[in-house]
């Protein structure tokens, strides 16, 4: 027989690194056993922004997302996890994909102001002549990099949490980064939606000599 005070293991976590079409709930419960954060990829974002508060919630799905731009901590809590709240150490989610130029007007330019047209960093790319691809696609230098900033460790407290190892930028890095913000900035702010997509990237801070 069972013994009554048997309690059962946890389930293994899965180590994850991407995620494709996941609820904000199974996004949270992934964030909750990954520290490090996830890339979310949606080749069409107007299925993700479209799906916001499908089976209810009441602007969650959008704050919720909102929020995972500071990759700060988060708790998030909802009926259906019967009183078992999941803590997530980091909520940071990388969101990766394209949207068409109608979408991204109804989708995030309209309606109120809520902070999250200024979240993602925009690239419109130029056109390109036509032409029969000469090379095959080589994705080692983005898988190697991407390996590299995966294994990168977090620090740990006094009590063995994890904590955020932060990792500055070099002088020259930086400066290159600050010319590129300040010029994002600049034609944000002469552009017709300046006051939802201007200054949208944070400040970069130099590394020690």
């Amino acid at each position: 027989m069972r013994p009554d005070d048997i309690v059962a293991p946890k389930s293994p976590t899965k180590h994850r690194l991407w995620i494709v079409d996941s609820t904000t709930e199974k996004v949270a419960r992934i964030l909750g056993e990954n520290p490090s954060g996830l890339i979310c990829f949606r080749d069409e974002l107007a299925g993700l922004l479209g799906g916001f508060d499908r089976y209810g919630g009441s602007g969650g799905d959008r704050s919720f997302w909102i929020e995972a731009y500071g990759g700060r901590s988060y708790r998030y809590d909802r009926v259906s996890l019967k009183d078992e709240a999941i803590d997530i150490p980091f909520c940071a989610a990388s969101l990766l994909g394209a949207l068409q130029p109608d979408r991204l007007s109804t989708m995030l330019l309209s309606g109120d102001d809520d902070g999250l047209a200024a979240r993602p960093l925009y690239a419109w790319p130029d056109p390109v002549r036509s032409r029969r691809p000469q090379h095959k696609a080589d994705d080692s230098l983005l898988t190697s990099a991407l390996l590299r900033l995966s294994s990168i460790e977090f620090d740990k407290d006094e009590r063995g949490d994890v904590r955020a190892r932060i990792v500055s930028l070099e002088e020259m890095a930086a400066n290159e980064f600050q010319s590129w913000r300040e010029y994002t900035q600049a034609s944000g702010r002469s552009s017709a939606t300046s006051g939802r997509t201007c200054c949208a990237t944070p400040a970069a801070t130099t590394s020690p000599t």
